[in-house]
């Protein structure tokens, strides 16, 4: 899978402090934007009008979309509330419950196999479940344990803090990225390690698992996004950020639903598309904005692909940039366009050797139906 691109397709307008997270729907069909002034506004992908717009005093810091209730937004904030947004047919979006955690909301991930949800706050990882009428968290929770890193004594002051969390498809395990810890797979279920990776460098950002369920990328705040095998619970391999580029710690990384190409924010103001195979292209931001703080990667629509990225705050305006992909498939080295039309020798011969043995038949039938007429 190829694309061509970027191109910058438009900017959105809307909030007065930093955008710290962009998220858009499983159907690419809608945009959500939120941030430091508490305003979560979602936008119509087709004409990117403001659909919806609600404010909460709380900054915040997590958007997810659930992946089988159509047009459900989960909002965490900083504050520790957990909003639960829904999105009727006639597009009229209420908050119909919430939940609130003891400390700030840091990540959280929907399964994509059963009705669970990990939520990151303070120093713990909550296990819950969604249930519905009206979409609310279950009483029963559960927690995971500390990393076993934190109790060899490679722990920091305050604890430890998940920066990302991903439940894998096959497995329905939790993949866990802590900052100063490493990263865990847990069994959900049994509350236990599934497996452990020392990570090539400490600290480190934010992470993305690819749909396979075979690597990941996880944000090294040094020099770009380091590669590690799922499978095999090792380092794969580093794509590089061009030199002298600074990090922005606080970004999201994001990906497509094959885990590559990923996005991820930089503090000069452009945004990266990064994968192991293509290295890295820029998206030069244009805004004026000294820092990317969220970045998101859209499902491919008609051989379209878009990434939206939110900036830092600037004299009291921060903004969202959307750039568009488009995709080119590649088969055998050629894009895949390229030979929709070319029908392969060993395929034509087979149909010239089929047509002529009903051909064949044919004819005897008839010579034999007329012999005896």
């Amino acid at each position: 899978m190829s694309h061509d691109g970027p191109s910058l397709t438009t900017t959105l307008e809307g909030h007065t402090s930093a955008v710290t997270v962009v998220e858009f729907s499983p159907d690419g069909k809608f945009l959500a934007s939120a941030g430091d002034d508490g305003v979560v506004l979602i936008f119509s992908t087709s004409s990117w009008t403001p659909m919806h717009r609600f404010l909460d005093v709380s900054p915040v810091t997590v958007l997810a979309w659930h992946q089988k209730r159509r047009y459900l937004l989960l909002c965490g904030h900083q504050s520790g509330d957990l909003h639960f947004l829904t999105m009727s047919k006639s597009m009229k979006c209420t908050v119909v419950q919430t939940s609130t955690f003891a400390g700030h909301i840091h990540s959280l991930s929907l399964s994509p196999t059963s009705p669970g949800i990990a939520i990151a706050y303070g120093n713990e990882i909550a296990l819950a479940v969604v249930i519905s009428n009206p979409y609310r968290l279950k009483d029963d929770r559960e927690y995971l344990p500390k990393p076993p890193a934190y109790h060899l004594g490679a722990n920091k002051p305050g604890g430890p803090v998940a920066k990302s969390l991903q439940f894998t498809r096959k497995k329905n395990h939790l993949v866990v990225t802590y900052a100063a810890h490493g990263i865990v797979i847990w069994d959900p279920h049994a509350l236990t390690v599934a497996g452990e990776i020392v990570p090539r460098t400490f600290p480190i950002g934010r992470s993305v698992v690819a749909a396979d369920d075979d690597t990941m990328a996880v944000s090294n705040l040094i020099n770009g996004v380091d590669w590690y095998s799922l499978s095999n619970l090792t380092f794969l391999s580093t794509t590089k950020l061009p030199a002298g580029t600074a990090f922005c710690p606080s970004s999201a990384l994001n990906s497509s639903e094959d885990g590559t190409p990923v996005v991820l924010g930089g503090a000069e103001g452009s945004a990266y598309i990064l994968s192991r195979e293509r290295g890295v292209k820029t998206l030069e931001h244009g805004g004026g904005s000294s820092i990317i703080r969220s970045v998101a990667l859209a499902p491919t629509v008609r051989g379209q692909a878009l990434i939206a990225a939110g900036t830092g705050e600037l004299n009291g305006r921060a903004t969202v940039t959307i750039w568009t992909l488009i995709e080119r498939k590649v088969k055998y080295g050629i894009p895949f366009v390229a030979i929709q039309n070319v029908v392969p020798v060993g395929l034509t011969l087979s149909h010239i050797l089929i047509n002529g043995a009903l051909l064949f038949l044919c004819c005897a039938w008839l010579g034999h139906f007329l012999t005896r007429g």
